[in-house]
């Protein structure tokens, strides 16, 4: 397992919730050899509607586009069309 400690988080603000998040995600990352990575799962969206990207597309593209992201939320986005 994988820990690490912050300070200073930054206050929730709606519709911005990655510029919270991906900071604290990068700096685990940080902390483990990426070559052997094939896939990431994050408890988030990826994409949301109308092509939008969600804190799983700014990693992403954090990570220069070079490991896929897999997103997995409990509920359905309210913004996406069915």
């Amino acid at each position: 397992m994988i820990t690490d400690y912050q300070n200073n988080i930054a206050p929730y603000q709606s519709g911005q919730f990655y510029r919270r998040e991906l900071p604290y995600i990068m700096a685990l990352l940080d902390k483990i050899d990426l070559s052997t990575t094939s896939t990431i799962v994050i408890d988030e969206y990826v994409h949301l509607a109308d092509s939008e990207i969600d804190l799983g597309g700014y990693l992403y593209h954090a990570l220069d586009k070079t490991i896929p992201i897999i997103g997995v939320a409990k509920k359905e986005f309210s913004g996406n069309k069915s």
